[in-house]
């Protein structure tokens, strides 16, 4: 079977299947553990880490609250599916911010074992289908593109790219060959939904906008020093082991991402817990019933923060006059837009 799982980021909207409805994939495959004991087990391929994993089942679906899996009407493509997957496990991997498919048909008719993988998440899928006999257009039957607008080259600019050859985590359900297999019940977060909005705002920045990226210094010197690391070995070595990535992945390109999505990450994060401690603040009760239950003066006064920052909406609740449904609303509005108006502040 394959994974489609999704969680909140920007990439789900940089293609012409816009917006994606998944970010990420794996294969199920089995392994028999060194205590013998035989387990089912998501193979994917990740952007951090240097080799292949395999993540029990069960441990890897508490990463995401939406996800699907997709089985080939044909049990002896699904024997080999899997069978690909588990061949790669362990294998050295390198995540390809280019987003291409080219190395992927270079292992074409080769064993897997031992091969490094040069790819990315989609890809990997691309490549656990072509030991099959069947044709590519049968697992991504629709040809994808960037999106339109600036994407491209705003994407160049991140040392990112998206070819001709392109498959997104999303292409696959739009295969007539692939069933759904299972999948769980779309479940609403409002936390998340404060961070996808964020995430989102980039991606449609991307296609409308001028991106003109402008790292801080630290980030500009790890610009420069993954520049420098094309032609020294060690460094190259040293720059992947502190950033958990591959030592072939290209680093200038990753760090020139990093440079904004790193910015991205922290007005995602910050927003979407602003969200969690407003709405904590909201139903926590009287502050002294807090101080007598042991809270500390640090966490009472948080709270009294949040209290006042939503003054008008505070007031509202403690009259009555604002339901826990209308209280969640406005302060998943309220973060959401702040983290808009943050990012289009942002360098």
């Amino acid at each position: 079977d394959w994974l489609l799982m999704r969680n909140p980021s920007p990439y789900n909207m940089f293609t012409d299947i816009s917006p994606g409805l998944f970010t990420h994939v794996g294969v199920v495959a089995t392994e028999v553990g060194e205590d013998g004991k035989r387990r089912f087990v998501i193979v994917d391929l990740p952007e951090r880490g240097a080799k292949i994993p395999a993540t029990n089942v069960d441990d890897y679906l508490l990463r995401t609250l939406h996800y699907m899996f997709l089985r080939h009407n044909d049990p002896a493509v699904q024997q080999q599916l899997g069978a690909a997957a588990a061949e790669m496990i362990g294998n050295r991997s390198n995540f390809d911010l280019t987003f291409r498919t080219s190395r992927v048909l270079d292992l074409k008719g080769k064993p897997l074992k031992g091969q490094t993988i040069n790819t990315y998440c989609a890809g990997f899928l691309l490549l656990c289908a072509q030991t099959t006999s069947r044709p590519r257009t049968e697992f991504f039957p629709i040809p994808e593109y960037a999106a339109g607008g600036n994407c491209l080259s705003n994407l160049k600019k991140l040392g990112l790219a998206i070819g001709d050859d392109f498959v997104s985590p999303s292409g696959a359900i739009f295969s007539p060959a692939l069933e759904i297999a299972g999948r769980r019940e779309p479940m609403y977060s409002p936390d998340r939904q404060v961070k996808e909005a964020v995430y989102d705002h980039f991606a449609v920045s991307m296609v409308e906008e001028t991106l003109h990226p402008a790292p801080d210094l630290s980030q500009a010197m790890l610009e420069s020093a993954a520049r420098i690391a094309k032609q020294n070995a060690w460094l190259r070595q040293f720059l992947a082991r502190a950033n958990n990535v591959s030592p072939e992945m290209d680093l200038e390109s990753a760090a020139k991402a990093a440079a904004v999505i790193e910015t991205l990450d922290a007005i995602a994060d910050a927003n979407m817990s602003g969200f969690l401690k407003a709405r904590e603040a909201f139903v926590a009760g009287p502050l002294e019933a807090l101080r007598q239950s042991g809270a500390s003066e640090q966490r009472v006064a948080e709270i009294t923060q949040y209290r006042q920052r939503h003054a008008d909406l505070w007031n509202r609740w403690i009259a009555g006059q604002l339901s826990p449904r209308d209280m969640r609303i406005a302060l998943v509005d309220f973060y959401s837009q702040q983290g808009r108006d943050q990012l289009d502040a942002a360098p």
